[in-house]
């Protein structure tokens, strides 16, 4: 959110107070007192015109879960409106009783429990901010107000009406089980629920905002149909099919790059400044980087900065996953990758991150430098290579002590059947240290 949200706001608050400070530096103490005073006013009034449209903000989480993405927006927003009251009433001016409220924070939610506990989170966040910045312990009356701020609703997906199909069915989307293999939480294939086909479909329309924010959910390509249902697949990519004149987004793109399409759609909007994502690291791969280029071509926006891979915890089932960050705003412009160098996970799940900086021209695989995505085939190396050694999946990846536990070092010749395993990730970034059964 800093990057996103309160970076530009302050480079704006920073424009407004130099431009006070110059102007105040040109009254000197022999000035008459009616300058003295018109230079004060203009400055009062330079602030108030600033915190007028810092009240008239509006961030979008079009994912929001519970709020926690909203309500730290809005806690680093109601500090930079502190330090302009603050620095209005060193002017000689009135604080202003006006202030950004949960009003200011737009959110998106298909879970109707989810929505209702953002709402209240927003409520409670407010409020305790509210009392840490005043000596009233409480806001004027009505302390309460049913802004209708957090709408549950399907961001992506719109439709008139759904019809049950008795002939498919697809996973709850809850149940899980213990894998006796890998101990991990894996969908139980006994819950089923009859699957749903969607029709009259159309694309939700999102509020006018001038940020958005969001960690939309993370699903894959392939679990897409078992996750959401081969309905919803079905209807949500006719929806976004590529067209001549409609770029969308292409079948195998992750369920999250559709938050990212509709966030650069709202680029044209014109009062959107900024958006970021936090989305799997996956983004960079072919078909999810489609996106990212369309985006990149067709709008005038850029990247002004990405962290291309994260260790994240995922809030959905706390599962250790691999992330990126991608914030985009307006203007063709370089921008700032920060790339993860060191990482040392903490004994709670979290990580201690070392992280090294490089300005330039941000790509749709989130590298500066050469753009190797315009990159084409050398005729030259027609028919003289392969793919080498290639997974179809990860259930022959093993830890060292899965393969420990499988026998290697005790059986005879098992080495041979259980290696080293390094992927391009491996090489290139921070190893996960696996090994494969061969």
């Amino acid at each position: 959110m800093e990057r996103v949200v309160i970076e530009p706001l302050r480079d704006n608050w920073d424009g407004v107070k130099v431009a006070i400070e110059n102007d105040l530096s040109s009254v000197t103490p022999d000035s008459s007192a009616e300058d003295q005073t018109k230079a004060r006013q203009k400055a009062v009034a330079q602030v108030e015109a600033f915190l007028a449209d810092l009240r008239g903000l509006r961030v979008l989480d079009p994912a929001c879960g519970t709020g926690n993405f909203l309500y730290v927006s809005m806690e680093l927003i109601k500090k930079l409106e502190g330090e302009i009251q603050t620095f209005l009433q060193s002017l000689g001016g009135q604080p202003q009783l006006l202030e950004v409220s949960p009003e200011n924070f737009l959110g998106l939610e298909l879970n109707p429990r989810a929505a209702s506990v953002a709402s209240l989170v927003l409520w409670i966040g407010y409020l305790q901010i509210y009392a840490r910045g005043h000596t009233r312990p409480a806001p004027p009356e009505p302390v309460l107000k049913a802004f209708k701020n957090i709408r549950q609703m399907d961001a992506v997906l719109g439709y008139k009406k759904t019809e049950t199909n008795p002939q498919a069915t697809r996973w709850d989307g809850e149940t899980r089980i213990t894998d006796p293999t890998t101990g991990r939480k894996v969908p139980d294939p006994d819950a089923r629920v009859p699957d749903v086909n969607y029709l009259s479909t159309f694309m939700p329309p999102w509020p006018i905002v001038d940020f958005i924010v969001g960690n939309p959910p993370f699903i894959g390509a392939g679990p897409m149909r078992e996750t959401l249902g081969d309905g919803y697949v079905k209807a949500l990519r006719k929806l976004y099919k590529i067209s001549k004149h409609h770029p969308g987004v292409p079948d195998s793109a992750d369920f999250v790059m559709y938050w990212w399409f509709r966030a650069a759609q709202q680029m044209d909007a014109r009062t959107l400044r900024r958006f970021g994502f936090v989305t799997t690291n996956s983004i960079k791969q072919t078909f999810n980087r489609r996106v990212i280029e369309a985006a990149l071509n067709e709008h005038p926006v850029s990247m002004l900065y990405a962290v291309p891979d994260h260790p994240w915890v995922d809030e959905a089932d706390g599962a250790a996953v691999r992330i990126a960050m991608t914030v985009v705003g307006r203007g063709v412009r370089e921008g700032v990758i920060d790339r993860v160098v060191k990482e040392t996970p903490g004994e709670n799940g979290e990580y201690e991150i070392e992280t090294e900086g490089q300005a330039g021209w941000i790509h749709a695989d989130l590298t500066v430098g050469a753009d190797i995505t315009a990159a084409v085939e050398l005729e030259a190396n027609r028919e003289l290579s392969n793919r080498g050694v290639q997974l179809s999946g990860k259930g022959f990846i093993v830890t060292p002590e899965e393969a420990a536990a499988l026998g290697l070092g005790r059986v005879a010749d098992l080495e041979k059947q259980i290696r080293q395993y390094r992927h391009g990730r491996d090489l290139n970034q921070i190893s996960r240290g696996v090994m494969v059964i061969d």
